[in-house]
């Protein structure tokens, strides 16, 4: 077997065609550098030099292994590099899933603030409804995923970084704008703009609402947050969004935002990846910017 020892050795000696200042070099003893040209003349079974006078030279075995030894000890030390970057996160890429709450209202900002620590690291998005986004952890398609609520897989790790509000947004003109509280029971019977099925809020929702969401009447179903308050802003009904998301649209007076009287619609954004898959230095990192105090 040949080692890197023997290489770096080797071409000491074919450069300085010495011995004794290839030791001198190396901080080893002559001996020691004898040692190591015969162990790599027995493991390539050929003669590397020559002796001339006091000096050396390389025979033609040597010469070629002297181009080929080059060229191996320059990939480790560039390797060696890279993988420092790597490590310290002056490289590296991380790919992020996030649904569409998270991906469209709250992950720019965090991104922003990572890469500022970061600027090394090369970040991927994928955004999609939870189910999608679970789906696409377990392929191994995503290093880590932001979430709404929960995922179902036990093989995801899963910590919350944020808790998220949920509210009901209606029309400007509807009835129900004059309240700020509304009863559950209110809303049964009412025209309902629900997510699409797999999203996170659909399913937080309904579980939420317990028997008033199968009361709740469908009357249109998108896939789209931003779509769905513009349908409320026009009037075709009522919906259950992240207070993140109708923020603006409250604020401009083009929908209003009700709670629900003693049933607060709260849950958590988490943080999901594959127990059985480390994480990158950048997934660590970014980990750790989520989930400790200074970090959102």
């Amino acid at each position: 077997m040949i080692t890197l020892h023997q290489l770096e050795v080797f071409v000491a000696v074919a450069e300085r065609r010495h011995f004794s200042q290839a030791a001198a070099a190396l901080h080893l003893t002559q001996p020691a550098v004898t040692f190591q040209i015969r162990g790599l003349e027995r493991a390539l079974g050929v003669r590397l030099f020559d002796t001339e006078r006091r000096r050396v030279r390389l025979t033609e075995a040597g010469e070629m292994l002297y181009f080929r030894a080059i060229g191996i000890l320059n990939d480790v030390v560039a390797a060696q590099a890279e993988l420092a970057d790597y490590v310290h996160l002056r490289s590296g890429r991380l790919r992020l899933g996030a649904t569409r709450t998270i991906g469209g209202y709250v992950l720019p900002e965090l991104l922003a603030a990572f890469h500022r620590l970061h600027p090394g690291v090369q970040l991927t998005v994928t955004i999609d409804n939870t189910e999608q986004i679970e789906q696409m952890l377990l392929a191994h398609s995503l290093d880590l995923a932001l979430v709404e609520w929960r995922v179902r897989s036990p093989l995801l790790h899963v910590a919350s970084f944020r808790r998220d509000e949920l509210v009901v947004a209606v029309p400007a003109d509807d009835p129900l704008a004059r309240m700020d509280l509304v009863n559950p029971a209110d809303l049964q019977g009412r025209a309902y703009i629900a997510r699409e099925s797999g999203s996170g809020t659909r399913a937080f929702t309904e579980e939420a609402l317990g028997e008033i969401a199968a009361t709740l009447r469908v009357v249109l179903e998108l896939d789209n947050p931003e779509a769905i308050v513009r349908s409320v802003e026009a009037g075709l009904g009522l919906a259950i969004l992240s207070a993140t998301i109708v923020g603006r649209s409250a604020a401009a007076g083009r929908l209003h935002v009700l709670r629900l009287a003693g049933r607060p619609l709260v849950r958590d954004f988490c943080l999901a990846y594959l127990r059985s898959r480390g994480l990158s230095p950048a997934g660590v990192a970014f980990t750790q910017f989520l989930t400790t105090p200074d970090g959102v």
